[in-house]
């Protein structure tokens, strides 16, 4: 090798070794590094874990995406790094729940460590959301509260020999699976759940029968022990929408709806931990039906969304979440009105929208 081979060859090396060392302090920056404590009200150590979920958007629609699980130590403190710079929900899950203390009287007074939201809140509705900027080093406490533990009973219709009965925390903003004790007498059917904090739950209980799961659900809000919770298996309902698209979709338009072009309505539910999409092709015709639709928590989406969005999402003269509604086995059949907008090139709308983590049981519901 020559003297002028030898030296391109040391400049290239040297410029490649600058150029991937710029590309890892680059990647670096863009994480975050956040640490805290969590603890109850006298300042002690909370056995449990440390939930970091990011709310990011896919295809219009926000998804929470898991960025951190760690466990508190026996001190309270927790650690996160390489944390993606963004807007997060921050989740404490206790290990253990159940605390007993002696109320007035000598009465025995049962109390629980709630799933709790940061800072200090027992329900989603009231969480903050935090945002994390890239190359910090944040610090985050929590501070879990007890609360009185309720419990909720009730009984399955069906009388299922073997069942599984799934406890979710049901809101407007995300679903997240609940710790519970749970009871079930298959002589009667009856069921009991304790150890619940105060909240709004949806109920899922799952039996098979010659191979084929049956399914029965109900949301309930829980204020003090609540009794009489009917559960009955869940049966297929028709769901009829009527569309009304806005007079610049009629005719043919640069990625507007056309016949040839046709946008397509994506309903995706999960109804007793399984998900189920249904597919319906928009032709221009003002109404629609999905049929064998199971009870469950649904969202919409749309095939395109670069120049159309749902303006609107109503059950009578409700207004719904496009990202988070239930459709209900209470009757046969249930209609919604949609109505569409489209922008050309122009804001002229938001869309709000929610997507699963079914891993992990999760739905993020935005506003």
């Amino acid at each position: 090798m020559n003297s002028l081979s030898f030296s391109l060859f040391l400049t290239i090396f040297l410029l490649s070794s600058r150029i991937a060392h710029a590309q890892a302090i680059a990647q670096q920056e863009q994480y975050a590094t956040v640490a805290g404590t969590v603890l109850n009200a006298d300042n002690k150590a909370v056995n449990g874990e440390i939930q970091f979920y990011e709310i990011t958007a896919k295809q219009g629609y926000r998804q929470l995406i898991v960025q951190c699980m760690e466990s508190v130590d026996s001190l309270g403190h927790y650690a996160c790094d390489r944390i993606p710079a963004g807007s997060y929900f921050i989740v404490f899950r206790p290990s253990s729940s159940k605390i007993s203390e002696t109320g007035s009287g000598g009465r025995e007074q049962a109390y629980i460590y709630p799933l709790t939201y940061y800072p200090d809140a027992a329900s989603s509705d009231r969480a903050e959301i935090v945002t994390i900027k890239a190359s910090a080093n944040e610090e985050l406490n929590m501070v879990v509260k007890e609360v009185q533990s309720l419990s909720i009973s009730g009984g399955i219709s069906q009388r299922p020999s073997n069942v599984s009965i799934r406890l979710t925390e049901h809101s407007d903003y995300l679903d997240l699976p609940v710790s519970t004790s749970v009871r079930y007498d298959p002589n009667d059917g009856h069921f009991q759940l304790s150890s619940i904090p105060t909240g709004g739950y949806l109920i899922d209980a799952t039996w098979y029968i010659n191979g084929k799961a049956r399914h029965a659900s109900a949301i309930v809000r829980a204020n003090s022990n609540l009794a009489g919770v009917n559960l009955s298996e869940d049966k297929p309902v028709s769901v009829h929408f009527t569309v009304a698209y806005p007079p610049e979709m009629v005719k043919p338009s640069p990625g507007g709806f056309n016949r040839n072009n046709p946008l397509s309505l994506q309903m995706d539910c999960i109804s007793a931990g399984a998900k189920n999409k249904y597919n319906i092709n928009l032709n221009g015709n003002g109404d629609y039906f999905a049929s064998e639709v199971m009870p469950g928590h649904c969202r919409l989406s749309l095939s395109r969304e670069e120049n159309v969005y749902i303006r609107s999402l109503k059950w009578g003269e409700q207004t719904l979440s496009v990202d988070g509604f239930d459709v209900t086995g209470e009757s046969s059949s249930v209609h919604y009105a949609i109505d569409l907008g489209a922008t050309y090139g122009t804001v002229s709308g938001s869309i709000t929208g929610g997507a699963e983590n079914s891993d992990e049981g999760i739905v993020m519901r935005a506003d």
